[in-house]
């Protein structure tokens, strides 16, 4: 008799890679990452955000491979510096 929305979530592509495993499980995928403060990708260019292929993960290492002006670059991140890692849709 009454109206009613039914919503559906689920965590999405888009879910946080929280743990180490998750991480591992997500080589190779697409990811966006927040950095906890301006980091350098180049000697005049810092960041607080990057997207790009999650290529290795070690010792507290991550490996991303991202696009920079049409240029495929590799950047070694320490976890620590990281605020947050997730899946990211690459459009």
């Amino acid at each position: 008799e009454e109206e009613y929305m039914l919503e559906v979530s689920s965590p999405g592509i888009e879910r946080e890679l929280k743990t180490d495993e998750d991480i591992n499980n997500n080589i190779d995928g697409y990811v966006h990452v927040d950095f906890n403060t301006h980091f350098p990708i180049t000697a005049k260019t810092k960041v607080l955000e990057i997207e790009g292929y999650l290529r290795g993960y070690s010792n507290n290492i991550l490996e991303i491979e991202y696009n920079n002006k049409g240029q495929i670059k590799k950047l070694q991140i320490n976890k620590e510096e990281i605020k947050l890692i997730r899946q990211a849709i690459k459009f």
